[in-house]
């Protein structure tokens, strides 16, 4: 007998009567929570019936005050519940007071017991049912007995008819000994019909086993006279493969040396282009290869990084639609323009305009240069980016602008200065003289009130004079660049009130609006003068231009403000002219943008301002709209001083 045989009649033997056993357990299994369904659904229909029927004499019994004991009441509800049971499997009924107290049993011995501890009596207060089968000749711990019957005891919560009022508990106990043994007598039949079943199925089984031996026997001499054969085929193989080999041992040998000599040639060839590949990466310029139609073949990183393509995405692009000129031409025409395009810059490079992949324009120094290779030429062009370049030249040419119009004001403020002191002579004899003579006639005789008059009228005039002579001298004196401690309404105040002497300023009204709640800061006052009085001298020239132009009919004003916001001190002058568009106000500040007329104004006066506020760590703020005038406020960070 094979081992598959053995294993298969033991093995085969133990699962029969595990299955037999295991399907006669799940049979009372099931039957047995049947039984607990129906016999709960039987429960729950008995005891709403008794509680239906004799609630007066139970509310009497659950009622506290009521003795717990044999008494009329309990011994009258015995024998009404045994007429209602009569004919029914319940064998005893119990009731509970929600404390525990046994106040009704048709076992009379068992009235008074308290059963508190018991957690099916807890459950049912909660309203929760439960129940459970004592089996026969089994201690039942609740009544302390052994039970002669299979009985089913359920607890069930008693309610109050018109309420959802938990009074007390029913317990229950259903005979189920008859249906129990008949049970059990079938569980026998379905055993005893599944373990036939069982043996007739592993019977023919063992048949299959047996035959399936038969065959694999068989097999198994037939297997083994293949392998034999095998064994003879594999030998008379090896001696010719051993033949062979030596042949191609031969044969190995010459192509190895073949294959040394080209894997040389190629480490030579590969070593080249990584070189070659290495230089393309690492080239500052952008590089792009081309052929003769202008198909775009190779570029490096820079030139990806300049032009904002990739390798794969160029590849095969026209080369001139780089370049910002617009170029036509059609399929015939390409190689003929782009060689037409490229032939001045094959003898000198130069500056072209070209375009990036997001349309932007930059300029480029471009160089390019023609080789052949094979029977078609091909163009390598180099990119060189000027933007910097640009960038640079033209910073270069707004720092001389800005240092040009510095050392004119430098030298119009030597001039001033020297004209100051000048005048400041006369000026002052005039008014000693005007003193003495003024001094004379207060012992002399009285001088007519006309003279009087014109004399008190000239001393006036020239106290201006001397007023605005020393608003000149202190304006153009120079100071120190740093930082000192200032009155900045003092000094907005004497710059307005220069600006009052400028001829331009006859029909315009200049009005002032200083915070007195300002506190003294350390400022750069040279500069802010000089904000101060380009921002009065725009708002005057668009003033006056409305007024010329017609816009405006009313009168000219201008509106200077100081006010402190938290920590921001803010500057702002008002104006009622002209005013700019969008577009203006947004390149108000950029340097040598003016809409003055010719030889009015250079266009760096609010690019001056905008740096003078940035290097005080502030802003320039401009709103303005055609005919409403222009609203210019600067907002400087209000600095500490020190202790």
């Amino acid at each position: 007998m094979f081992r598959l045989q053995r294993f298969f009649s033991g093995s085969s033997l133990v699962f029969i009567l595990i299955s037999a056993v295991s399907l006669g357990l799940f049979y009372r299994y099931l039957s047995i929570d049947l039984l607990l369904n129906e016999g709960e659904n039987k429960n729950v229909t008995t005891t709403r019936i008794l509680a239906n029927s004799l609630w007066p004499q139970m509310e009497r019994l659950l009622a506290e005050e009521h003795p717990v004991g044999a008494s009329d009441a309990s011994r009258q509800l015995d024998e009404q519940v045994k007429q209602l049971i009569e004919g029914l499997q319940v064998v005893k009924i119990k009731l509970y007071r929600p404390s525990g107290m046994t106040v009704f049993s048709t076992d009379l011995a068992q009235v008074g017991q308290d059963q508190s501890g018991n957690p099916a009596i807890v459950l049912a207060r909660q309203g929760e049912l439960s129940n459970s089968f004592v089996e026969r000749d089994h201690f039942n711990s609740f009544d302390q007995r052994y039970e002669q019957r299979d009985l089913l005891q359920t607890y069930l919560p008693l309610y109050r008819p018109d309420s959802d009022q938990v009074v007390g508990v029913f317990e229950v106990y259903t005979d189920y000994t008859p249906l129990l043994t008949r049970l059990a007598q079938a569980q026998g039949v379905v055993v005893a019909g599944i373990g036939v079943i069982l043996l007739l199925l592993y019977a023919a089984l063992l048949l299959l086993v047996r035959h399936a031996e038969v065959v694999i026997r068989r097999q198994d001499i037939q297997l083994r006279d293949s392998v034999r054969e095998l064994v003879a085929t594999q030998a008379s193989l090896e001696q010719r493969v051993a033949e062979r080999t030596q042949t191609l041992q031969q044969s190995n040998r010459n192509l190895e040396i073949e294959v040394q000599q080209r894997e040389l040639m190629e480490q030579i060839i590969s070593d080249r282009e990584q070189r070659l590949q290495a230089v393309m990466d690492n080239l500052l310029n952008a590089i792009i290869v081309c052929d003769e139609q202008g198909a775009i073949e190779l570029i490096n990183p820079s030139a990806e990084k300049l032009f904002g393509y990739s390798s794969r995405e160029v590849a095969g692009q026209y080369l001139l639609s780089l370049f910002a000129t617009p170029i036509t031409c059609t399929a015939e025409t390409r190689s003929a323009t782009l060689e037409h395009w490229l032939a001045p810059l094959l003898e000198a490079p130069a500056e072209r305009q070209s375009q990036r992949r997001n349309a932007s324009r930059f300029p480029a120094e471009v160089a390019v240069t023609r080789f052949q290779h094979g029977a078609q030429a091909r163009y390598i062009v180099s990119f060189r980016d000027l933007s910097a370049q640009v960038l640079a030249e033209k910073a270069l040419g707004e720092s001389r602008q800005k240092l040009l119009h510095q050392e004119k004001m430098a030298a119009i403020g030597s001039l001033s200065s020297g004209i100051v002191h000048e005048i400041g002579n006369p000026i002052a004899a005039i008014d000693g003289l005007l003193q003495a003579i003024c001094g004379d006639s207060a012992g002399g005789p009285e001088l007519p009130p006309e003279i009087k008059a014109d004399l008190e009228l000239i001393q006036q005039q020239v106290q201006r004079l001397i007023s605005i002579n020393r608003d000149v001298s202190e304006f153009s004196s120079p100071r120190d660049e740093v930082a000192t401690l200032l009155d900045f309404n003092t000094l907005v105040g004497r710059t307005c009130s220069l600006m009052r002497y400028d001829g331009r300023m006859k029909e315009v009204k200049l009005r002032l609006d200083l915070d007195p709640k300002l506190p003294a800061m350390k400022l750069f006052g040279d500069q802010l003068i000089q904000v101060l009085m380009n921002l009065i001298s725009n708002a005057v020239d668009a003033v006056n231009e409305a007024r010329k132009d017609g816009v405006r009919t009313d009168v000219g004003e201008i509106w200077v403000r100081t006010r402190l916001v938290g920590q921001q001190l803010i500057l702002s002058v008002q104006d009622n002219g002209t005013g700019m568009d969008q577009e203006t106000t947004q390149q108000a500040v950029d340097a040598f943008f003016t809409t003055k007329a010719p030889g009015m104004g250079t266009g760096l006066g609010l690019s001056i301002c905008d740096s003078i506020i940035a290097h005080h760590g502030g802003e320039i703020e401009i709103e303005s709209a055609l005919g409403r005038g222009t609203y210019v406020q600067v907002l400087l960070p209000v600095v500490e001083m020190d202790d």
